[in-house]
Protein backbone atom coordinates (compact mmCIF):
# COMPACT_ATOMS: atom_id res chain seq x y z
CA UNK A 1 0.00 0.00 0.00
CA UNK A 2 1.39 3.66 -1.16
CA UNK A 3 1.77 6.52 0.53
CA UNK A 4 -1.20 9.09 0.79
CA UNK A 5 -1.30 11.47 -1.80
CA UNK A 6 -1.04 15.16 0.05
CA UNK A 7 -2.53 18.05 -1.07
CA UNK A 8 -1.00 21.05 -1.48
CA UNK A 9 -2.16 24.54 0.33
CA UNK A 10 -3.84 25.63 -3.25
CA UNK A 11 -5.63 22.65 -3.48
CA UNK A 12 -7.46 22.25 -0.60
CA UNK A 13 -8.27 25.99 -0.73
CA UNK A 14 -9.73 25.23 -4.14
CA UNK A 15 -12.31 22.62 -2.99
CA UNK A 16 -14.19 25.44 -1.69
CA UNK A 17 -16.93 26.60 -4.11
CA UNK A 18 -18.03 30.10 -3.93
CA UNK A 19 -16.00 32.77 -1.51
CA UNK A 20 -19.04 33.26 0.89
CA UNK A 21 -21.44 32.00 2.80
CA UNK A 22 -25.06 33.34 2.89
CA UNK A 23 -24.43 35.21 6.52
CA UNK A 24 -27.26 34.04 8.68
CA UNK A 25 -29.45 37.03 9.41
CA UNK A 26 -30.23 37.73 13.36
CA UNK A 27 -34.14 39.30 14.08
CA UNK A 28 -33.77 42.49 15.60
CA UNK A 29 -35.92 41.62 18.58
CA UNK A 30 -33.07 38.45 18.97
CA UNK A 31 -30.52 41.16 19.02
CA UNK A 32 -32.66 44.01 21.51
CA UNK A 33 -33.40 40.53 23.58
CA UNK A 34 -29.69 40.01 23.99
CA UNK A 35 -28.88 43.67 24.65
CA UNK A 36 -30.48 44.08 27.75
CA UNK A 37 -30.03 40.34 29.24
CA UNK A 38 -26.12 41.88 28.76
CA UNK A 39 -27.23 44.89 30.61
CA UNK A 40 -29.20 42.77 33.30
CA UNK A 41 -26.12 40.78 33.82
CA UNK A 42 -23.60 44.06 34.58
CA UNK A 43 -26.44 45.01 36.98
CA UNK A 44 -26.14 41.43 38.97
CA UNK A 45 -22.58 42.06 40.51
CA UNK A 46 -23.37 45.88 40.65
CA UNK A 47 -26.60 44.78 42.91
CA UNK A 48 -24.33 42.22 45.04
CA UNK A 49 -21.67 45.49 45.36
CA UNK A 50 -24.78 47.31 47.06
CA UNK A 51 -25.70 44.29 49.43
CA UNK A 52 -21.76 43.86 50.44
CA UNK A 53 -21.90 47.46 51.26
CA UNK A 54 -25.50 47.10 53.54
CA UNK A 55 -23.16 44.39 55.60
CA UNK A 56 -20.64 46.61 56.00
CA UNK A 57 -22.58 49.57 57.10
CA UNK A 58 -24.62 47.36 59.56
CA UNK A 59 -21.54 46.14 61.06
CA UNK A 60 -20.40 49.60 61.49
CA UNK A 61 -23.10 50.59 62.99
CA UNK A 62 -23.53 47.49 65.31
CA UNK A 63 -19.60 48.77 66.19
CA UNK A 64 -21.02 52.69 66.70
CA UNK A 65 -24.30 52.22 68.04
CA UNK A 66 -23.55 49.19 70.88
CA UNK A 67 -20.41 50.60 71.79
CA UNK A 68 -22.20 50.94 75.51
CA UNK A 69 -21.94 46.99 76.03
CA UNK A 70 -18.27 47.92 76.99
CA UNK A 71 -18.95 49.39 79.85
CA UNK A 72 -18.31 47.42 82.97
CA UNK A 73 -20.94 49.11 85.33
CA UNK A 74 -22.29 47.04 88.29
CA UNK A 75 -21.73 43.91 86.51
CA UNK A 76 -19.47 41.17 88.14
CA UNK A 77 -16.03 40.72 85.58
CA UNK A 78 -17.10 37.10 84.51
CA UNK A 79 -20.61 38.24 83.61
CA UNK A 80 -19.25 41.07 81.52
CA UNK A 81 -16.61 39.25 79.83
CA UNK A 82 -19.74 37.04 78.34
CA UNK A 83 -21.59 39.97 77.83
CA UNK A 84 -19.36 42.15 75.76
CA UNK A 85 -18.28 38.50 74.05
CA UNK A 86 -21.78 37.69 72.98
CA UNK A 87 -23.12 41.34 72.59
CA UNK A 88 -20.35 43.31 71.06
CA UNK A 89 -17.82 41.56 69.84
CA UNK A 90 -19.36 38.25 68.71
CA UNK A 91 -21.41 39.85 66.63
CA UNK A 92 -18.26 42.73 65.49
CA UNK A 93 -16.50 39.26 64.21
CA UNK A 94 -19.11 37.47 62.75
CA UNK A 95 -20.18 40.34 60.50
CA UNK A 96 -16.72 41.18 59.55
CA UNK A 97 -16.33 37.37 58.67
CA UNK A 98 -19.30 38.00 57.03
CA UNK A 99 -18.03 41.01 54.72
CA UNK A 100 -14.49 39.81 54.48
CA UNK A 101 -16.04 36.26 52.64
CA UNK A 102 -18.54 38.89 50.70
CA UNK A 103 -15.78 41.36 49.96
CA UNK A 104 -13.49 38.42 48.75
CA UNK A 105 -15.55 37.16 45.21
CA UNK A 106 -15.34 40.53 43.97
CA UNK A 107 -11.17 40.30 43.62
CA UNK A 108 -10.77 36.23 43.17
CA UNK A 109 -8.83 35.89 40.00
CA UNK A 110 -9.52 32.73 37.95
CA UNK A 111 -6.85 29.97 38.25
CA UNK A 112 -3.51 30.43 35.82
CA UNK A 113 -4.01 28.33 32.78
CA UNK A 114 -1.24 26.38 31.73
CA UNK A 115 0.70 27.46 28.57
CA UNK A 116 -0.49 26.62 25.56
CA UNK A 117 0.75 24.63 22.73
CA UNK A 118 1.33 27.38 20.36
CA UNK A 119 1.19 26.82 16.37
CA UNK A 120 3.74 28.84 14.04
CA UNK A 121 1.73 30.20 10.90
CA UNK A 122 4.98 29.30 9.27
CA UNK A 123 5.31 25.24 10.08
CA UNK A 124 1.61 25.11 9.29
CA UNK A 125 0.80 26.91 6.20
CA UNK A 126 -2.11 24.73 5.46
CA UNK A 127 -3.96 24.53 8.78
CA UNK A 128 -3.30 28.95 8.74
CA UNK A 129 -5.17 29.02 5.11
CA UNK A 130 -7.42 26.72 5.52
CA UNK A 131 -8.81 28.84 8.90
CA UNK A 132 -7.80 31.78 7.31
CA UNK A 133 -10.44 30.88 4.11
CA UNK A 134 -13.06 29.39 6.24
CA UNK A 135 -13.22 32.77 8.62
CA UNK A 136 -13.32 34.82 4.99
CA UNK A 137 -16.23 32.78 3.74
CA UNK A 138 -18.41 33.16 7.14
CA UNK A 139 -17.26 36.64 8.00
CA UNK A 140 -15.15 36.71 10.89
CA UNK A 141 -12.10 38.22 12.25
CA UNK A 142 -9.02 35.44 11.39
CA UNK A 143 -7.29 34.24 14.66
CA UNK A 144 -4.49 35.78 16.01
CA UNK A 145 -2.72 32.62 17.23
CA UNK A 146 -3.68 28.76 16.98
CA UNK A 147 -3.25 26.57 20.23
CA UNK A 148 -3.47 22.86 20.80
CA UNK A 149 -5.00 20.69 23.35
CA UNK A 150 -5.75 16.93 23.54
CA UNK A 151 -9.67 17.82 23.83
CA UNK A 152 -12.32 16.46 21.45
CA UNK A 153 -12.96 19.96 21.02
CA UNK A 154 -12.68 23.17 19.01
CA UNK A 155 -13.00 26.60 20.59
CA UNK A 156 -12.69 30.70 19.31
CA UNK A 157 -12.26 33.11 21.91
CA UNK A 158 -11.17 36.72 22.43
CA UNK A 159 -7.29 36.12 23.35
CA UNK A 160 -7.14 38.18 26.26
CA UNK A 161 -10.37 37.97 27.48
CA UNK A 162 -12.09 42.00 28.40
CA UNK A 163 -9.12 43.49 26.97
CA UNK A 164 -9.74 42.00 23.25
CA UNK A 165 -13.73 42.53 23.66
CA UNK A 166 -13.61 45.90 21.73
CA UNK A 167 -11.35 44.80 18.69
CA UNK A 168 -10.30 41.58 17.06
CA UNK A 169 -8.34 39.66 18.92
CA UNK A 170 -8.85 36.22 18.57
CA UNK A 171 -7.70 32.56 19.23
CA UNK A 172 -8.40 29.39 18.07
CA UNK A 173 -8.10 26.43 20.01
CA UNK A 174 -8.26 23.05 18.19
CA UNK A 175 -8.28 19.64 20.03
CA UNK A 176 -5.82 17.38 18.29
CA UNK A 177 -8.42 14.08 19.01
CA UNK A 178 -11.20 16.28 17.01
CA UNK A 179 -8.90 17.43 14.26
CA UNK A 180 -7.69 13.44 14.07
CA UNK A 181 -10.80 11.73 14.41
CA UNK A 182 -13.02 13.96 11.83
CA UNK A 183 -12.86 14.04 7.96
CA UNK A 184 -11.49 17.36 6.91
CA UNK A 185 -15.42 18.64 5.71
CA UNK A 186 -16.28 18.06 9.08
CA UNK A 187 -13.67 19.45 10.50
CA UNK A 188 -14.14 22.72 8.57
CA UNK A 189 -17.69 22.46 9.82
CA UNK A 190 -16.61 22.60 13.19
CA UNK A 191 -14.78 26.07 12.74
CA UNK A 192 -17.16 27.83 10.50
CA UNK A 193 -19.47 27.03 13.73
CA UNK A 194 -17.03 28.64 16.14
CA UNK A 195 -16.20 31.47 13.96
CA UNK A 196 -19.72 32.10 13.20
CA UNK A 197 -20.34 33.07 16.98
CA UNK A 198 -17.82 36.25 16.19
CA UNK A 199 -19.84 37.24 12.34
CA UNK A 200 -23.33 37.80 14.62
CA UNK A 201 -20.22 40.56 16.13
CA UNK A 202 -22.38 42.36 18.99
CA UNK A 203 -24.21 39.85 19.79
CA UNK A 204 -20.86 37.77 20.14
CA UNK A 205 -19.83 40.52 22.29
CA UNK A 206 -22.82 40.70 24.56
CA UNK A 207 -22.90 36.95 24.36
CA UNK A 208 -19.35 37.20 26.16
CA UNK A 209 -20.56 39.82 29.08
CA UNK A 210 -22.93 37.03 29.52
CA UNK A 211 -20.98 34.13 29.78
CA UNK A 212 -18.09 35.93 31.82
CA UNK A 213 -20.56 37.05 34.54
CA UNK A 214 -21.97 33.34 34.58
CA UNK A 215 -18.89 31.61 35.20
CA UNK A 216 -17.73 34.30 37.74
CA UNK A 217 -20.79 33.91 39.81
CA UNK A 218 -20.14 30.02 39.21
CA UNK A 219 -16.36 30.30 40.28
CA UNK A 220 -17.14 32.08 43.21
CA UNK A 221 -20.29 30.19 44.89
CA UNK A 222 -18.51 26.81 44.53
CA UNK A 223 -14.73 27.52 44.32
CA UNK A 224 -12.78 27.52 48.15
CA UNK A 225 -9.24 28.79 49.14
CA UNK A 226 -7.41 29.35 52.05
CA UNK A 227 -9.68 31.48 54.14
CA UNK A 228 -12.44 28.99 53.69
CA UNK A 229 -10.21 26.44 55.15
CA UNK A 230 -9.25 28.49 57.58
CA UNK A 231 -12.72 28.86 59.11
CA UNK A 232 -13.30 25.20 58.40
CA UNK A 233 -10.26 23.79 60.59
CA UNK A 234 -10.93 26.90 62.58
CA UNK A 235 -14.66 25.36 63.70
CA UNK A 236 -13.34 21.81 64.28
CA UNK A 237 -10.60 22.69 66.58
CA UNK A 238 -12.32 25.06 68.44
CA UNK A 239 -12.38 24.11 72.21
CA UNK A 240 -13.77 26.38 73.79
CA UNK A 241 -17.84 27.01 73.79
CA UNK A 242 -17.98 30.98 73.21
CA UNK A 243 -15.22 30.31 70.39
CA UNK A 244 -17.28 27.35 68.69
CA UNK A 245 -20.06 29.32 68.53
CA UNK A 246 -18.87 32.57 67.20
CA UNK A 247 -17.18 30.40 64.42
CA UNK A 248 -20.61 28.20 64.23
CA UNK A 249 -22.17 31.28 63.47
CA UNK A 250 -19.28 32.75 61.42
CA UNK A 251 -19.64 29.52 58.84
CA UNK A 252 -23.71 29.90 58.98
CA UNK A 253 -23.30 33.55 57.97
CA UNK A 254 -20.56 32.85 55.02
CA UNK A 255 -22.88 30.52 53.43
CA UNK A 256 -26.08 32.66 53.39
CA UNK A 257 -23.62 35.00 51.51
CA UNK A 258 -22.82 32.56 49.16
CA UNK A 259 -26.64 31.64 49.31
CA UNK A 260 -27.09 35.38 48.29
CA UNK A 261 -24.23 34.99 45.32
CA UNK A 262 -26.26 31.76 44.60
CA UNK A 263 -29.23 33.30 44.16
CA UNK A 264 -28.16 35.79 41.97
CA UNK A 265 -26.30 32.98 39.77
CA UNK A 266 -29.88 31.74 39.21
CA UNK A 267 -31.14 34.35 38.18
CA UNK A 268 -28.13 35.13 35.56
CA UNK A 269 -28.22 31.81 34.55
CA UNK A 270 -32.38 31.83 33.93
CA UNK A 271 -31.96 35.08 32.02
CA UNK A 272 -29.21 34.07 29.43
CA UNK A 273 -29.82 30.16 28.81
CA UNK A 274 -32.26 30.86 26.00
CA UNK A 275 -30.14 33.33 24.07
CA UNK A 276 -26.83 31.03 24.49
CA UNK A 277 -28.93 27.93 23.04
CA UNK A 278 -29.97 30.15 20.38
CA UNK A 279 -26.62 31.24 19.74
CA UNK A 280 -25.08 27.96 18.84
CA UNK A 281 -28.03 26.89 17.02
CA UNK A 282 -27.27 30.17 14.67
CA UNK A 283 -23.87 29.02 14.86
CA UNK A 284 -24.73 25.58 13.66
CA UNK A 285 -26.17 27.49 10.42
CA UNK A 286 -23.14 28.76 9.27
CA UNK A 287 -21.67 25.25 9.98
CA UNK A 288 -24.53 23.55 7.59
CA UNK A 289 -24.40 26.26 4.97
CA UNK A 290 -20.33 25.66 4.67
CA UNK A 291 -20.09 21.99 4.85
CA UNK A 292 -23.99 20.95 4.67
CA UNK A 293 -26.65 19.62 6.51
CA UNK A 294 -25.98 16.07 5.72
CA UNK A 295 -22.11 16.88 6.66
CA UNK A 296 -23.79 18.38 10.18
CA UNK A 297 -25.95 15.10 10.96
CA UNK A 298 -22.90 12.90 10.15
CA UNK A 299 -20.39 15.35 12.65
CA UNK A 300 -22.92 15.25 15.65
CA UNK A 301 -22.75 11.46 16.06
CA UNK A 302 -18.56 11.30 15.07
CA UNK A 303 -18.29 14.02 17.84
CA UNK A 304 -20.45 11.83 20.52
CA UNK A 305 -18.16 8.83 19.35
CA UNK A 306 -15.34 10.67 19.70
CA UNK A 307 -16.12 12.21 22.70
CA UNK A 308 -16.86 8.46 24.48
CA UNK A 309 -13.49 7.35 23.10
CA UNK A 310 -11.92 9.83 24.73
CA UNK A 311 -13.84 8.94 28.30
CA UNK A 312 -12.18 5.63 27.27
CA UNK A 313 -9.17 6.10 26.29
CA UNK A 314 -8.48 8.77 29.63
CA UNK A 315 -9.39 5.51 31.55
CA UNK A 316 -6.65 3.61 29.54
CA UNK A 317 -3.99 5.94 30.38
CA UNK A 318 -4.84 5.80 34.34
CA UNK A 319 -4.57 1.91 34.32
CA UNK A 320 -1.20 2.18 32.09
CA UNK A 321 0.17 4.69 34.51
CA UNK A 322 -0.16 2.19 36.86
CA UNK A 323 2.48 0.17 35.41
CA UNK A 324 4.50 2.69 34.26
CA UNK A 325 3.44 2.81 30.82
CA UNK A 326 1.75 5.63 28.73
CA UNK A 327 0.29 5.85 25.08
CA UNK A 328 2.57 6.97 22.51
CA UNK A 329 -0.06 8.62 20.57
CA UNK A 330 -3.33 9.82 22.70
CA UNK A 331 -5.47 11.19 19.52
CA UNK A 332 -4.69 8.12 17.91
CA UNK A 333 -5.92 5.64 20.55
CA UNK A 334 -9.31 8.13 20.77
CA UNK A 335 -9.77 7.53 17.05
CA UNK A 336 -9.15 3.81 18.12
CA UNK A 337 -11.69 3.26 20.59
CA UNK A 338 -14.27 5.45 18.60
CA UNK A 339 -15.07 2.49 16.54
CA UNK A 340 -16.71 4.70 13.94
CA UNK A 341 -17.39 1.90 11.46
CA UNK A 342 -19.64 -0.19 14.24
CA UNK A 343 -23.36 -0.54 13.11
CA UNK A 344 -24.32 -1.02 16.00
CA UNK A 345 -22.67 1.55 17.97
CA UNK A 346 -23.76 4.23 15.48
CA UNK A 347 -27.19 3.15 16.19
CA UNK A 348 -26.80 3.19 20.11
CA UNK A 349 -25.68 7.08 19.34
CA UNK A 350 -28.73 7.48 17.46
CA UNK A 351 -30.75 6.39 20.13
CA UNK A 352 -29.23 8.20 22.89
CA UNK A 353 -29.65 11.20 20.83
CA UNK A 354 -33.30 10.47 20.11
CA UNK A 355 -34.10 10.03 23.92
CA UNK A 356 -32.17 13.16 25.32
CA UNK A 357 -34.73 15.43 27.14
CA UNK A 358 -34.25 18.89 26.45
CA UNK A 359 -33.10 21.08 29.48
CA UNK A 360 -34.38 24.53 30.18
CA UNK A 361 -31.03 25.29 32.30
CA UNK A 362 -29.23 24.46 29.49
CA UNK A 363 -26.46 26.90 27.73
CA UNK A 364 -26.56 24.49 24.61
CA UNK A 365 -29.05 22.62 22.84
CA UNK A 366 -29.38 19.03 22.75
CA UNK A 367 -28.07 17.12 19.77
CA UNK A 368 -31.66 16.29 18.70
CA UNK A 369 -32.29 19.75 18.28
CA UNK A 370 -29.23 20.63 16.58
CA UNK A 371 -30.10 17.95 13.71
CA UNK A 372 -33.79 19.12 13.70
CA UNK A 373 -32.33 22.73 13.31
CA UNK A 374 -29.56 22.05 10.41
CA UNK A 375 -32.18 19.90 8.61
CA UNK A 376 -34.54 22.61 8.31
CA UNK A 377 -32.00 24.84 6.99
CA UNK A 378 -31.30 22.22 4.12
CA UNK A 379 -27.92 23.57 2.77
CA UNK A 380 -26.23 21.50 0.45
CA UNK A 381 -22.83 23.11 1.54
CA UNK A 382 -19.90 24.60 -0.81
CA UNK A 383 -17.03 22.58 0.63
CA UNK A 384 -16.88 18.98 0.60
Amino acid sequence: MGKPTLLTVDQVLDAFERDRIEPVTLPILYRAAMFLVAIGMLLLPILYVGIVGMAAFLVYLHATEHAHLLNFGDSGGRAWIIKIMLGYFGPLFVGGIVVLFMVKPLFVRAPKASAPFLLNAADQPLLFGFVGRICALVGSPRPREIHLDNRVNASAAFRRGWISMLGSDLVLTVGVPLAAGLRSDQFAGILAHEFGHFAQSMAMRFSYIIASINFWFFRVVYERDRLDEWLNKSRASAEYWMWSLVLWLSDKAVNFGRLILKGLMTVGHWMSAFLSRQMELDADRYECRLVGSATFDRTVVDLNLLSRAAGIGLDNLAESWKNGQLVDNFPSLVVLKSNRNSPSLEKNVRSQIDEEKPNRWSTHPIDKERIASARSENAGGIFH
